[in-house]
């Protein structure tokens, strides 16, 4: 047997008063009985993997409040500028790893370090470790596109334009090279 409070008056509430009506078991939903129980699943625990849902129609695409402009955030949802440049700036780092492989069989030599050690596998082990670098920095870069830089007004995701531009500088110099002096290396 429960019984429900009928009045809304705050005064009432307050005081303990009001008029009570007798609610028996058939009338109340079993979910109503269960909400308040601590093994009964709330409201907001869902079945499966946790996020997922939001994998890819996430729900913070920009922040709504002014102030919230001068912290660091993160979002779930990113526009179409930012993805277009990612895939630009993998797809020159595709061509720079391809590029290179073309240059080396024709006497050129590595100056990277990290893929000088890499070149010293093969070319496989070479394209995989460029390929998976940069498109894990940029996937961090992704993550972090909204946090300022060293406490300063600039935000982490003009970081995506200077990839785009060393990249791209980077593709331009070995387009060079193979056209105009491979000739005479």
């Amino acid at each position: 047997m429960y019984y429900a409070k009928t009045s809304s008056n705050y005064e009432d509430h307050r005081r303990g008063s009001g008029d009570y009506i007798k609610i028996e078991p058939d009338m109340v939903l079993h979910s109503e009985l269960n909400k308040n129980r601590s093994n009964a699943k709330g409201r907001r625990q869902k079945e499966g993997i946790p996020g997922i849902r939001y994998l890819f129609s996430g729900r913070r695409k920009e922040v709504r409040r002014l102030d919230d402009h001068r912290k660091n955030f993160f979002l779930d949802l990113f526009s179409l500028k930012v993805f277009s440049i990612i895939i630009a700036v993998l797809l020159l780092s595709v061509m720079d790893a391809t590029l290179t492989l073309y240059l080396i069989r024709n006497g050129a030599a590595e100056v990277n370090p990290i893929m000088g050690h890499f070149l010293k596998y093969g070319p496989l082990p070479f394209f995989a470790a460029k390929y998976s670098l940069t498109t894990s920095s940029m996937v961090l870069l992704l993550i972090h596109k909204d946090v300022h830089l060293f406490r300063t007004t600039i935000r982490a995701k003009f970081l995506f334009i200077i990839f785009f531009v060393v990249f791209a500088s980077v593709v331009l110099w070995e387009l060079y090279l193979i056209f105009f002096a491979l000739d005479k290396i």
